[in-house]
């Protein structure tokens, strides 16, 4: 065999070496390149979970807290409460609703309610109304409505009123349904039949609670008598409840302790409203409550008594409205009627319309509502009390 000359052998050697070391370098190369592709995995992945965590409208502040280390180096992450947001600011939620709830002054007593249409529907408690076909109104701003019963619903606790006039300011409805235990509630009225600015407490909500056929909202937010009716609304400033009683330990009459506060979820409400406004009456018959340490008695005749009443009560309420249309569409053609007889015995260009309404049309109709309204009145009344009479005889 050929032996290979020295100078080829040490050149060969030299290529083998160089080659070795060119594969090592390119490993290395590999290695870094892996590393590099790698990180860039992380990072592609780290901003793709902040952007998803954006997205999810994740805040700085409500992020997970820092991890903590055990005494065996194990990572633990606490979960973050759930925090609610007010959609509002407590001023922000007054200045929505203040200006559609409404100070009730009726035979009953005060309470309050709120505006549920810019034409008119008021809606309130039924004991805020009880036994009356009227009630008189007063807004935030001090306008001051007469206002008809069109319907009730003394089993629910519900009643609706009606006022003359447009462009009213209205709450807005929330959804009762929604509400969960804790959640941040305020009420709104005029508590204890106090006249002037409204009254605004915050509270939450406590639980929900099924009375036989009714469900309450039981709020820790104050209400008071005379907040009867009145708006609990939520962090959004809607209405989820119509406030409707306070439960408490008495003694003679008195409250003493802590009270439990109840409003009726504004849900029932809005199923209800349709028909409180075609007229609904639903009157429920009473017999007086001993007070605490009276002893109770069953008087047949007292309840016989209750129940007259409520017959004759439901009976004027929609007796008074009907009369009333009918005072209305008389006054309109009286009106009709002084406008004619002015405009033809006034000499043309003596006089505008508008002074022959300010000093002559103006003053005769009130003076004819008046005596119309009192005389409608009168002769309904006089008819009931004889139906009255009469139920009690039979």
């Amino acid at each position: 065999m050929e032996k290979v000359p020295e100078e080829a052998r040490v050149a060969i050697t030299r290529a083998i070496e160089a080659s070795k070391r060119g594969q090592e370098e390119a490993t290395r190369q590999v290695i870094e390149l892996k590393g590099e592709i790698e990180q860039l995995r992380q990072e592609v992945a780290d901003l793709r979970a902040k952007e998803e965590e954006r997205k999810n409208g994740a805040e700085e502040s409500n992020k997970q807290p820092t991890p903590t280390q055990t005494s065996k180096s194990v990572e633990v992450r606490e979960q973050a409460p759930k925090i609610y947001t007010a959609t509002l600011s407590n001023s922000q939620i007054i200045k929505k609703i203040k200006p559609a709830v409404v100070y009730i002054e009726s035979d009953a007593g005060t309470g309050s309610g709120m505006i549920i249409s810019s034409d008119g529907f008021v809606l309130t408690n039924a004991h805020v109304v009880q036994n009356s076909a009227t009630a008189q109104i007063t807004l935030s701003n001090g306008g001051i409505y007469l206002a008809s019963v069109v319907g009730r619903d003394e089993n629910v606790d519900l009643a609706v009123l009606k006022v003359n006039a447009q462009n009213l300011a209205k709450v807005e409805f929330g959804d009762s349904n929604g509400t969960e235990q804790g959640d941040e509630v305020f009420t709104l009225g005029y508590p204890f039949g106090i006249k002037g600015d409204v009254s605004f407490k915050e509270g939450t909500i406590s639980r929900k609670i099924v009375d036989g056929t009714n469900t309450y909202l039981e709020t820790s937010a104050e209400i008071h008598p005379g907040n009867s009716g009145g708006p609990l609304v939520d962090a959004a400033g809607n209405v989820i409840g119509v406030n409707s009683s306070s439960f408490g330990q008495s003694i003679r009459g008195i409250a003493v302790g802590e009270t439990i506060k109840f409003a009726i979820p504004i849900n029932i409400a809005k199923n209800l409203i349709p028909e409180l406004k075609a007229g609904r009456q639903i009157i429920v018959p009473r017999t007086e409550t001993p007070l605490a340490g009276d002893p109770f008695q069953t008087d047949n005749a007292a309840l016989k008594i209750e129940k007259c009443k409520a017959v004759r009560d439901s009976k004027r309420i929609k007796m008074l409205e009907e009369s009333r249309l009918l005072v209305e569409e008389g006054l309109k053609k009286f009106q009709d009627q002084l406008l004619q007889q002015a405009y033809s015995s006034l000499p043309p260009g003596t006089v505008t319309a508008s002074e022959i309404m300010t000093t002559l049309v103006v003053p005769q109709v009130k003076a004819k509502r008046e005596k119309d309204m009192h005389a409608m009145t009168a002769g309904v009344d006089a008819y009931l009390n004889n139906e009255y009479a009469k139920c009690l005889n039979q």
